[in-house]
C-alpha cells in the first residue's frame, strides 16, 4: 500500500531495515534480561550442590545475538523480494475486495 502512494523503492528500503533492526533490538531488550535473570536462577537452585561462581556464558550470548539479527534479516529479505515481485495493482484489489 506505501508502494502504491508514492514510496520510491530506496525508501521502502530503508523502512524495512528499520524495521527489523527494530524487531531484533525488541527480541534482545526482552530475551537477555529473562536468560541472565534464569541463569541467575538455576545457579542459585545448584549452589548448594557445586561449589562454583556465578559466571555468564558470554560467547553463547554474542551467538544468539546474531543469530536474532540473521533470523530477522533473513526473514526481511524474503518479504522484500515478495513484495518487490507483486503487482501493486492486483495487491489493492486483494486489499479492499
Amino acid at each position: 500500500m506505501l508502494r502504491s502512494v508514492g514510496m520510491t523503492p530506496r525508501s521502502f528500503n530503508r523502512m524495512i531495515a528499520f524495521e527489523s533492526i527494530f524487531y531484533g533490538l525488541k527480541a534482545l531488550l526482552w530475551g537477555l534480561p529473562i536468560s541472565v535473570l534464569i541463569a541467575w536462577l538455576l545457579y542459585r537452585s545448584s549452589q548448594d550442590v557445586f561449589a562454583f561462581g556465578f559466571a555468564l556464558p558470554w560467547k553463547s550470548y554474542v551467538v544468539a545475538v546474531i543469530a536474532v539479527f540473521v533470523i530477522v534479516g533473513a526473514t526481511m529479505l524474503y518479504s522484500t523480494v515478495r513484495v518487490k515481485k507483486e503487482n501493486i495493482v492486483d495487491v489493492l484489489k486483494r486489499q479492499f475486495v
